[in-house]
């Protein structure tokens, strides 16, 4: 018995199994009989359009050799088996208007009534450029490690380009089950999510292209950087995985961009601009498990690789055949762009597994699936993944790295990478080599000489010798997070973690602008962002000082303003302050900031007001403050007084149009003495800038 013939005696329990059967008859509506030009069902019934009144005998037949006895021998009218309520069919006079060719979407809904015979309606995607990769990974069952393997495909990647700096992108799109977003710590979980870009890309407030910028610059702030060369973006499911407010309220979802009738393509579209736009060369996308439509437009798209993960257990075999089946018939579809032949991996296998007759009837069963096409040869390839009890309890996202690097599969795909990484499309790494086996001492004893010199200079920054930066993830993440906005935020580290270092390298290079190029990022601002140290470090040498010194200086010159800074006496106050009971520190803050511009007013929005007219931002970078405020623990006034100062971040934030920043460098201990209530959500706001 034919599915057709098996649905033809289903009882109609709904009006919508009417509709279900009227477009199983009919393609999904795509191909009617010569003499019907239409069909709509509703609720209370449905109207069939024909060519002419002649055809109603035709019609009537045809309706019986698709409903069998639940149609009237009489009457067009059909009998719902719930309390046999009538449903009838109205005959429509026929129309002047030519009904037009429905537009086929990548979705299940319109592929399950699709044939090998099917009128081809589809709209043929815009190939990718040939510098860019895009794989999904999809399964019919959660829980076979879809997620892991993915994860694998990337670490492979690296460690194979690992001469390379590479970027790549992975897209959390599991919107009912998100596994990577769950593996994000707070420094790389950006502020926007797939839901959060699926919605921007479908109601754009201005342009698609402005949408996409903004996402891409939201992602690069927080990006992870693996082996030191390469560059990882994640795109989460949602912003905050402890209250997903977006997963439970999700007003645009993947197939509501897919119903476009003029490009059905456009989920793969929108993600391939968003990898042009960070120069990515690979993404790699976390579908959603199931025959959901969360997942169909991507799994569906001839342009991006499939991998299929699954494991040998019949429902999870049975499954993985429906959606191989599926996309050999939307390949057979679309002869003029056939989609790429998706890879299985089976998962969770043993020795035993491989060796037993479930596994070669799941082999086969698949490879019946997606059968041959005309010219196009099928040839799935099949993948093991052994069972590895290490990957069912996976921390985070670096955790996932270090496990997977040491998984079975990750042996078996190193391959893969060879087929798809594109030489052209990425940076070389200019690497020097020099030779320290050299067989002759002296060679040796100078360059061992130069090491000891070289690491005099940086063991205490105070002395203000070592004008080399060493680019830590801290540093990058603040280069990133402001790229194209003044930096404010507070750097936090224990002692010896590089504060009073970082403090001096931003003061020799004077600007934000000439920190963002040391750090090789490209400025795209037109004004000059100049840093103020407005408080440093009490152990400064004589060197050190000088370089405090001049940034003071080419801070005020370019104000047009004499430098009457004095450092002591602004230490002076603060000492005087301390030793007064009530002192308001919003206040006593405030007047030292705008005084050491000769700035006329009560507020620091009067400083912007000045900036703005100067044309001209600023950056006052603050350090040294355990030297200030030495017995936080015992001074209640000490602690206020830094306490008040942590906050100001919040204060510049609210000014409108702000033209003015702050980086504070403190000490971890410090920050918890003197922030009592929410200290928690404190150090996760400044935590992708923490000195380690």
């Amino acid at each position: 018995m034919t599915d057709f013939e098996f649905n033809r005696h289903t009882p109609l329990m709904t009006w919508l199994d009417v509709e279900r059967r009227l477009r199983e008859m009919t393609c999904g509506f795509a191909q009617f009989p010569d003499f019907i030009t239409a069909i709509d069902c509703y609720s209370v019934g449905a109207e069939i359009t024909l060519v002419n009144d002649k055809c109603k005998i035709a019609l009537h037949d045809w309706l019986a050799d698709g409903f069998g006895n639940s149609l009237d021998e009489n009457d067009n009218i059909l009998t719902l088996r719930i309390d046999d309520v009538p449903y009838p069919i109205e005959i429509m006079p026929p129309s002047a208007i030519k009904p037009k060719q429905p537009v086929r979407y990548p979705l299940w809904h319109d592929l399950a009534y699709f044939s090998t015979t099917t009128e081809n309606n589809f709209i043929p995607p815009t190939p990718f450029p040939e510098t860019l990769h895009i794989s999904a990974f999809h399964s019919f069952k959660g829980g076979v490690g879809r997620t892991t393997a993915l994860i694998t495909h990337l670490v492979a990647y690296l460690e194979q380009t690992q001469k390379r700096k590479t970027r790549v992108l992975l897209i959390d799109a599991d919107l009912e089950a998100p596994g990577i977003t769950y593996w994000l710590d707070v420094a790389n979980r950006p502020s926007i999510s797939f839901v959060r870009f699926l919605e921007a890309v479908h109601y754009p407030p201005s342009s698609v292209e402005a949408s996409i910028q903004y996402c891409a610059a939201e992602l690069r702030k927080s990006s992870i950087t693996l082996s030191g060369a390469h560059e990882v973006f994640v795109l989460p499911a949602c912003v905050n995985p402890g209250q997903p407010t977006e997963l439970l309220d999700t007003p645009v979802l993947p197939e509501h961009l897919a119903r476009n009738t003029k490009n059905p393509w456009c989920v793969g579209d929108a993600i391939q601009k968003l990898a042009s736009e960070l120069c990515v060369e690979l993404v790699l996308i976390d579908l959603r498990a199931g025959l959901s439509e969360l997942a169909s437009p991507l799994l569906f798209d001839p342009r991006i690789e499939r991998f299929i993960v699954s494991t040998i257990a019949p429902q999870s075999i049975n499954g993985a055949a429906i959606v191989l089946e599926k996309i050999a018939l939307l390949r057979s579809l679309i002869n003029d762009n056939p989609a790429a032949i998706p890879t299985v991996i089976l998962s969770l296998l043993t020795e035993d597994l491989k060796r037993s007759t479930d596994y070669v009837t799941a082999i086969e069963r698949l490879n019946t699936a997606f059968p041959s096409s005309g010219d196009i040869i099928s040839d799935i390839e099949f993948i093991d993944a052994g069972f590895d009890t290490n990957l069912m309890c996976i921390r985070d996202f670096k955790h996932a790295v270090e496990l997977t690097r040491n998984s079975s599969l990750f042996n078996r795909i190193k391959d893969w990478v060879i087929t798809i990484s594109p030489a052209s499309s990425v940076t070389e790494i200019a690497v020097s080599s020099t030779s320290v086996l050299n067989s002759d001492a002296h060679v040796l004893n100078s360059d061992a000489k130069r090491l000891e010199e070289i690491c005099k200079k940086y063991i205490y920054a105070e002395n203000g010798e070592g004008d080399n930066l060493l680019i830590t993830e801290p540093l990058k993440n603040l280069a990133k997070h402001y790229e194209k906005s003044i930096p404010n935020t507070i750097s936090i580290g224990a002692k010896g973690a590089g504060k009073t270092f970082n403090f001096l390298q931003l003061c020799r290079v004077q600007t934000w602008e000439g920190f963002l190029e040391k750090m090789g990022i490209e400025t795209v601002n037109s004004k000059n962002t100049l840093i103020f140290p407005f408080l440093s470090s009490k152990n400064l040498e004589p060197a050190a000082k000088k370089i405090v010194e001049d940034c003071r200086k080419n801070c005020f010159q370019s104000l047009g303003l004499t430098l009457e800074f004095s450092e002591i006496d602004l230490q002076d106050r603060i000492d005087l302050a301390v030793s007064q009971e009530k002192t308001h520190w919003v206040n006593f803050w405030t007047t030292e900031l705008l005084e050491a511009f000769k700035v006329i007013g009560t507020d620091l929005k009067d400083l912007n007001a000045f900036l703005t007219v100067k044309k001209m931002r600023l950056v006052i970078i603050i350090d040294g403050l355990e030297d200030q405020f030495p017995r936080l623990t015992e001074n209640v006034e000490q602690k206020i007084a830094l306490e008040t100062l942590l906050w100001f971040p919040n204060r510049i934030e609210s000014i409108r149009d702000s033209q003015l920043g702050i980086i504070e460098f403190v000490r971890s201990n410090y920050v918890r003495v003197a922030i009592q209530q929410n200290l928690g959500q404190f150090e996760a706001r400044y935590k992708p800038f923490v000195l380690e």
